[in-house]
């Protein structure tokens, strides 16, 4: 096959050493079929459970002193924060877990 004819078949050929070469074509990005949208109810209690999930930590690991008043602590409320924090964010958590199993199943 000649040079002249492979120009006339559009097909790409290096302008240095004069070899074909392959197109790479991109391929368009996904678009997101569904963006993910938590209520307001959700998401304040997720950061709610975040916070009390802190704090639990916290007090857990801290050894200089205590965030809470002695009035408040009583026998084990670290791990009684740690606790509930989870339980409150478990909402969201199932929001975002019926959102992907509902994307997933689409295709």
């Amino acid at each position: 096959m000649s040079l002249d004819s492979v120009k006339k078949q559009n097909v790409p050929i290096c302008s240095r050493c004069g070899n074909i070469t392959t197109i790479i074509l991109k391929k368009p990005a996904m678009p997101a079929k569904r963006p993910v949208q938590l209520s307001l109810r959700l998401i304040t209690l997720d950061l709610l459970g975040t916070l009390l999930l802190v704090f639990g930590l916290l007090e857990l690991f801290n050894r200089d002193g205590s965030l809470f008043p002695a009035t408040l602590q009583f026998p084990y409320y670290e791990w009684a924060l740690i606790i509930i924090g989870l339980l409150i964010m478990l909402p969201a958590v199932y929001g975002l877990i019926r959102h992907i199993m509902a994307s997933r199943s689409g295709h």
